[in-house]
């Protein structure tokens, strides 16, 4: 798309973003999820061919229906993904274990609600019997084992989102427990152990 420095000039007013994203469906549902106006077919169309059912139509929940379908669209095509990982490990003599890591808003409902967006995901993981650490539950377990509130306890463990950045990211502190909490699951799916944990 960008081959040369007059292509990337021209990135500069609104009309290229326009033309680069028109039919790009993620950017329909981003836009829809964020409360804008874009083409609903389209998107109606990937949401059978998912069999997730959604109303896009309705004004009030179509935000809320869009973000669901964006989700659902994230789980299937990282399902593809790691089925085509999962084959190419196997036909090279490797292994793959998934692991799962997630921002603030992600932590924050599954602590204070019990509620995922992955739970397809984490399902079929389990079903495929693909080797995951999931850390939701190992950062509620941490939750639990403190006297803090929740903004305090989690604002040891990232770092302040900025503007549009998506993901939040470690600390220093965040990365080192998460580096502890994958330690037992890595070492038992190690094989042969590293020769301190024989």
């Amino acid at each position: 798309m960008l081959e040369t420095g007059e292509d990337l000039r021209r990135l500069v007013g609104k009309d290229a973003y326009h033309e680069a994203f028109k039919d790009d469906t993620v950017a329909h549902l981003y836009t829809l999820r964020e409360g804008g106006d874009a083409p609903i077919a389209e998107c109606e169309a990937l949401a059978e061919a998912l069999g997730v059912t959604v109303d896009l139509r309705t004004s009030e929940t179509r935000a809320a229906e869009a973000l669901r379908l964006h989700h659902a669209y994230g789980i299937k095509s990282t399902q593809f993904i790691v089925e085509k990982l999962r084959r190419w490990a196997d036909g090279n003599g490797h292994k793959l274990m998934v692991l799962l890591s997630y921002d603030l808003p992600s932590c924050i409902r599954y602590i204070e609600k019990g509620e995922r967006f992955d739970e397809m995901f984490v399902e079929y993981l389990a079903a495929n019997d693909i080797p995951h650490v999931d850390f939701l539950p190992k950062m509620a377990q941490e939750f639990r084992a403190y006297d803090l509130p929740m903004e305090s306890f989690l604002e040891r463990f990232y770092i302040e989102r900025a503007g549009a950045q998506v993901f939040g990211h470690y600390r220093p502190y965040g990365n080192f427990w998460f580096a502890f909490g994958l330690l037992e699951s890595l070492v038992e799916w190690l094989d042969p152990k590293p020769p301190s944990y024989r």
